[in-house]
């Protein structure tokens, strides 16, 4: 091969550039409009300097007593949002920048671990990284380029790639040949001036632990990983390890005041007068669906519980989800007016089938500790629910939307969402008389501290 021909690493940033569309970087709300990466406020806090204190995914900190994995739907790891006296918060400018150990040396980290909790902003901040690199210079005085890779789609190139440089050829297709595109492809994987972005290592770490191709992605010397809090045994040796802790209290006011509009101060009220609501409203997600439903009739406003808060937003997700299936109700066509003029029950009447997919989804999932669902997940509960709907339900997001729909996986917008559903699975079997499947009632009944079962007392 003559290397005039090989195409240059200039080009092929130039090919990651223009991966990193507009339409992927995005960040949607739940009534469907685009969120200005502006308000997309990602706050980190230092946890430890690795170097002076052990890895705290390799500590006991997401064990039991006994050593054992615990649950992502404890009591605990379900609302986090105050910040820990003990943590430090950075910025995105500084992350990199030199920091002191205990015995006076100084080092710039290379190497970053940064987890959050459901809803917390991982892959929020990982699109404000890439855009704020692309368009905003940052940290352009340390690296070329930054290569994003969402760690799930390991699982549909396992079998066709065999190293990192295959891996970015799928990532990153460009119009030339494997021929000439194949040597520097793997050269901009070895390069010092290539960050890499590795997103959601939680979803892969234990069912692709001996991956080649991981086990070489994570031994790259300039890494940032995102991952929910999970125990692993992969080799991440980070020099820097820190946590995503959600909105601070004057970023909900600056959300609203650009959200909201002239009620922005009915719902800063409601908020602030109400502890755990305040708590809620500093994950995102939360925040998004409290201004999403403000506007309902029979949103709580007095003496609301967290059940009837959830209740109406459901109600009011519920009404849009059915919109977006093509609903009808007396064969015509559902409309906003009709909605609007809907009571509750006919509401729950025209999306019964997928209220019931949704509850034996979320009660199946949190007995076996799942968070993220594949399409095979999907159509073993319910054959009659294509995957493609699955896109028109306003509970559930998608990982990936640029993938092939076999290939995308789905999750609640929330944890506390994905237990309501849960929850209410639990209910209807409870109210029916219906029992649960074996293997669903010997884990539910072994898992401590779960919301169904702390509300509902044993189960039978």
């Amino acid at each position: 091969m003559q290397h005039e021909n090989l195409v240059t690493p200039a080009q092929i940033d130039e090919v990651i550039q223009y991966t990193y569309t507009e339409e992927r970087c995005c960040i949607k709300r739940l009534n469907g409009a685009t969120l200005s990466l502006e308000l997309c406020f990602i706050n980190l806090a230092v946890i430890q300097h690795i170097a002076d204190k052990k890895s705290r995914l390799a500590a006991d900190t997401f064990s039991g007593n006994n050593g054992t994995e615990t649950s992502p739907f404890s009591i605990p790891a379900r609302i986090k949002v105050e910040i820990p006296p003990q943590l430090r918060q950075v910025s995105f400018s500084t992350l990199f920048q030199p920091y002191r150990h205990n015995d006076g040396t100084e080092t710039r980290p290379k190497r970053v671990l940064i987890w959050g909790r459901a809803g917390m902003g991982k892959t929020t901040l990982c699109k404000k990284i890439v855009h704020d690199f692309y368009h905003n210079t940052l940290w352009r005085d340390l690296y070329t380029r930054i290569v994003w890779i969402p760690l799930r789609n390991l699982w549909r190139l396992a079998e066709s790639c065999q190293s990192i440089g295959d891996l970015l050829k799928h990532e990153f297709p460009c119009r030339w040949s494997v021929e000439r595109t194949h040597e520097t492809f793997h050269d901009i994987a070895d390069d010092e001036r290539t960050l890499f972005l590795l997103d959601g290592l939680d979803e892969v770490s234990s069912k692709l632990a001996d991956d080649k191709i991981l086990r070489d992605l994570l031994r790259r010397p300039n890494i940032i990983i995102t991952s929910r809090p999970h125990p692993t045994r992969l080799p991440l040796r980070p020099d820097i390890e820190m946590e995503t802790i959600g909105f601070l209290p004057e970023q909900v006011n600056e959300y609203l005041s650009r959200i909201a509009g002239d009620q922005a101060g009915q719902i800063r009220d409601f908020i602030n007068e109400r502890p755990i609501v305040r708590s809620l409203a500093g994950i995102p997600i939360q925040l998004d669906a409290i201004c999403y439903t403000w506007t309902m009739k029979r949103f709580p406003r007095d003496n609301v519980t967290m059940t009837a808060l959830y209740i109406a937003i459901s109600r009011n997700l519920w009404a849009s989800s059915a919109l977006r299936l093509e609903k009808k109700r007396n064969g015509r066509s559902l409309t906003i007016p009709k909605l609007e003029l809907s009571i509750n029950w006919e509401i729950e009447i025209i999306v019964q089938n997928e209220a019931s997919f949704l509850q034996e989804l979320a009660f199946r999932g949190l007995c076996e500790e799942v968070t993220e669902f594949s399409v095979k997940d999907i159509e073993a509960i319910r054959k009659s629910m294509h995957s493609s709907d699955c896109i028109h339900l306003l509970f559930l997001r998608v990982s990936d939307s640029s993938i092939p729909v076999e290939d995308r996986t789905f999750h609640f917008i929330h944890l506390t969402f994905q237990e309501f559903f849960a929850a209410q699975y639990f209910v209807l079997c409870w109210s029916q008389n219906k029992r649960l499947l074996g293997h669903q009632r010997r884990q539910a009944g072994a898992r401590k501290g779960l919301p169904v079962q702390k509300a509902l007392g044993p189960l039978p």
